[in-house]
């Protein structure tokens, strides 16, 4: 009888997989067109988090570290590093402050909710970073740097929002971590996410985590989401808890929360970031990238956790003058689009539109298919407590309400699996990289508004970085996002350091 109902359930959700694919791709690649979950509070263990900041800040003089505030908010990593020079600030000010304002406004009841964890020794750390006489320190030295909570630390929990990874702690860190503690950086905590990067459930909201709760867009809490499963790195940035941060994106899950909180996202080329240590998605597209306040940092930051380095003194302001841009055809016509024409024209671009047939591009059997294989390969590696999606479904079947609120029909779906052969999977990546060559042709970069265009880039394995436009008369920010050929990475950051350099267009939440 159960072998009958398990057969049952798997042609049921077979057809729903096929009725809903649009729908669920929607949702995975162009999340602004889909909300399904209610947006509300559920700050979840914050008074855990809270203990931990506390006890790091006991000794600590806050009133003088906040009399320090306007050196270190909105300030980019050079001029934090410049500060730091000139004695007018320390390491461990930063620290501090940036602790504060996760106690203060990100970990109460009714708080953003983008912190999932803190590291108990980043004061200590801070500390001997001011220690340390050594005049020659790379620029991530001491500054504090979030991660994303599919991200492996040694020293804290990696849970990807999963209450059945709550206490695991992998044996080692994933390599950009290493790099990134290499040149000095402070890991401040992690961050909250969409649950196993927004693969958990369709009727799931962005930002959302059985373990952590809601994280919260610091533009408007209740009323305009956090888009993207990188939904608490953004949220980090541009609320100022954390200097830097590390997102990762399948499709869109950078660049669409960086858009939509009013900060710099980049998604390098799939070739240019080592994945071990990652929690995955679908590794034939997953990548992490750094979510900033500016480009410049996002360089800063590409430069520790890549195998390749752009070069800093490179980035001009008028470097995009006059250069040739592909735009969609269907966003000449639009605001956002209206307004990123009228960006590019003020800097004498050559703009061509284009049919771009993105409808036709579909992912989703493909994260269907990796998804399943690839975290149980990682559940053994790193000796998870559960080493199979098949363990945490059951797991979950236990007690949903506390360890899958809005249901896990897509971890059902993806355990269930399908028959898309790897051959096929390489033929489409192989295909979206030639369908994206072709579309730029001889122009210098391809340019939508938010992520309309991800999903191809996304495929291609193509850097995109997005840099905010503007924020509409209902208070939601946007972001223009540049796109160049695979492995055209320095390039993608050239234009966007000079297009941000001329529409300036960042402004910073009021946070309370």
């Amino acid at each position: 009888m159960k072998k009958k109902a398990k057969i049952i359930n798997v042609i049921i959700l077979i057809i729903v997989t096929v009725i809903l694919a649009g729908a669920i791709v929607i949702k995975i690649v162009i999340p602004k067109l889909i909300e399904t979950g209610k947006i509300e509070y559920q700050n979840k263990n914050y008074k855990e988090v809270v203990e931990v900041i506390d006890n790091q800040l006991k000794d600590i003089d806050m009133d003088k570290v906040i009399e320090k505030s306007d050196l270190i908010l909105e300030k980019n990593i050079l001029e934090l590093q410049n500060s730091v020079s000139n004695g007018e600030i320390t390491y461990k000010d930063i620290t501090a402050l940036y602790l504060y304002r996760i106690k203060k406004f990100d970990q109460t009841k009714e708080g953003y909710n983008s912190i999932i964890s803190i590291n108990p020794k980043a004061i200590e750390q801070a500390n001997k970073c001011d220690e340390n006489e050594n005049t020659e320190k790379n620029l991530l030295y001491g500054i504090p740097v979030t991660l994303k909570d599919n991200i492996n630390t040694n020293f804290l929990p990696t849970t990807g929002g999963s209450v059945a990874l709550k206490e695991f702690v992998p044996k080692t860190n994933a390599e950009i971590v290493d790099n990134l503690l290499n040149d000095g950086a402070i890991i401040l905590g992690k961050n909250n996410m969409s649950q196993f990067a927004n693969f958990m459930s369709i009727k799931m909201p962005s930002g959302y985590t059985d373990l952590k709760g809601q994280n919260l867009n610091p533009y408007g809490k209740l009323n305009i989401t956090t888009y993207g499963s990188s939904s608490g790195s953004a949220t980090s940035v541009t609320a100022n808890f954390s200097a830097v941060s590390i997102g990762t994106e399948t499709t869109g899950s950078i660049i669409a929360p960086a858009s939509i909180q009013g900060v710099v996202g980049f998604k390098p080329s799939i070739s240019k970031i080592e994945s071990n240590g990652i929690i995955p998605l679908a590794p034939s597209l997953d990548v992490a990238g750094p979510i900033t306040r500016n480009v410049l940092d996002a360089a800063i930051t590409y430069n520790s956790i890549s195998t390749d380095k752009i070069n800093l003194e490179a980035l001009e302001k008028n470097y995009a003058e006059g250069m040739k841009i592909i735009m969609l055809k269907e966003d000449k016509n639009t605001i956002l689009g209206k307004e990123i024409i009228k960006q590019l024209e003020k800097m004498n671009c050559n703009i061509t539109f284009k049919e771009s047939n993105l409808d036709k591009l579909n992912n989703f059997d493909i994260l269907v298919k990796e998804f399943k294989e690839s975290l149980n390969s990682y559940l053994i590696e790193f000796d998870a407590p559960y080493k199979s999606l098949d363990e945490i479904v059951e797991f979950n079947s236990r007690d949903l309400p506390n360890r899958a609120k809005y249901g896990q029909d897509l971890l059902e779906m993806s355990n269930a699996g399908n028959k898309l052969e790897k051959s096929e999977i390489e033929n489409r990546i192989k295909s979206a990289k030639i369908t994206l060559d072709k579309f730029i042709g001889d122009a210098d970069a391809f340019i939508f508004a938010d992520n309309e265009g991800a999903i191809l880039s996304c495929m291609a394995g193509a850097p995109e970085v997005t840099i905010p436009l503007c924020i509409n008369e209902d208070g939601m920010p946007h972001g223009l996002t540049i796109v160049t050929k695979t492995n055209m990475d320095e390039k993608a950051i050239k234009i966007a350091f000079s297009l941000e350099q001329n529409i300036n267009k960042r402004i910073a939440p009021v946070i309370k």
